[in-house]
């Protein structure tokens, strides 16, 4: 049983994959047609990415339950090794109902919409769901009840979302369970969220061509001299890799592997590694290219270019204040220094590192 399932994920794994690879043909039609005049303007690229985009967030949804890689939060003290099966068995369980939920209601939903005409024939793809006789205040209780009490028993944040809106779709009988699907459909049906799997895609590639050594090089270059050595080169490349990535998860994960450890060893806090990672990585949420302001501008219609201009310089300064504050600990806990790079090195490690820092 455990090798098929290692199979069907594998094999979900690659459908992803090749989701993605597909994604590249019509985005990049799109992009092309939008901004120059080299080929007409192709409707049904925009259509054709968002309906992919869709897909490739439900399959990732479904490889996340097998890898574990589901947003939970734990507010229960350490618990024993019991305690913890039961409350993992308790939270699958969850999970489970929610699938079965989804399956179901999904197979209605297609059901629904199989006869639909898309917008490029500029026809609505679902019914209003209007005048629910459910007060909003019962509403609102049931909702963020459900919510913390599933929260509590560390069901997936996102699975908890959507198993806290089934009551009120299920007890109304104005409503219907196929509100849920219609809106987790419109919500991921956006071109301007293709840039978040982009943007991972290219941080993962960067990573694999090593240009994130050239960072940590050039970083140690121009910061190497200063108090505290190893975590300022942190924060600088947090600065380098929030350009790059655009997503602070991303850019904890893999700078924790590289500095957390290597600054215990040469006698920091462990405590003040792991704060100085957390906090540096925030910036990739400020400093463009940021994910979270592609997804606020595509939800609130505010321009994302002017985001990214208003980002530049709170990130920078936040990071200057990063800095300050390492220099401070550095000069109170007598943390190591690196001896001064040559202004040769300096210039050899900014040009090795021209093709990452021009993304």
């Amino acid at each position: 049983m455990k090798k098929l399932i290692d199979g069907y994920c594998q094999f979900l794994t690659w459908l992803m994959v090749a989701t993605v690879a597909i994604l590249v043909v019509p985005v990049s039609l799109q992009i092309i047609s939008r901004y120059t005049q080299l080929i007409p303007s192709y409707i049904w690229t925009e259509e054709l990415s968002r309906f992919l985009f869709i897909w490739m967030v439900m399959l990732g949804a479904m490889v996340g339950i097998k890898e574990g890689t589901h947003f939970e939060v734990d507010i229960w003290p350490e618990l024993s090794r019991r305690a913890n099966a039961m409350l993992r068995i308790i939270s699958n369980l969850f999970v489970l109902i929610f699938a079965l939920v989804f399956v179901y209601w999904g197979i209605k939903f297609v059901e629904f919409g199989w006869y639909q005409e898309s917008e490029l024939a500029e026809l609505p793809m679902g019914r209003p769901m209007t005048q629910a006789a459910m007060s909003p205040g019962t509403a609102a209780l049931v909702l963020f009840g459900s919510f913390f009490i599933l929260i509590a028993l560390r069901v997936p944040v996102a699975f908890a979302l959507g198993l806290a809106c089934l009551p009120p779709l299920l007890f109304e009988l104005r409503l219907s369970p196929m509100v849920l699907f219609n809106e987790t459909f419109k919500s991921y049906n956006s071109f301007i969220l293709l840039a978040v799997p982009f943007f991972l895609l290219t941080a993962n590639l960067m990573n694999i061509g090593g240009i994130t050594d050239r960072l940590v090089h050039l970083s140690r270059t121009m910061v190497g001299n200063w108090p505290g050595s190893l975590a300022q080169i942190n924060v600088l490349l947090s600065v380098f890799f929030a350009g790059i990535s655009g997503s602070s998860t991303a850019d904890a994960a893999s700078q924790s592997k590289i500095f957390i450890e290597a600054q215990t060893k040469e006698g920091y806090d462990l405590s003040f590694s792991i704060a100085i990672t957390a906090v540096s990585a925030v910036l990739a949420v400020i400093i463009p290219p940021s994910i979270l302001m592609i997804v606020w501008g595509g939800v609130l219609s505010v321009s994302i270019g002017a985001l990214y201009l208003a980002g530049i310089l709170p990130g920078l300064l936040i990071a200057g204040a990063q800095m300050a504050t390492v220099h401070v600990y550095a000069k109170i806990y007598n943390y190591p220094v690196y001896p001064r790079a040559t202004l040769r090195e300096f210039f050899c490690s900014a040009a090795q590192s021209v093709p990452a820092l021009m993304t």
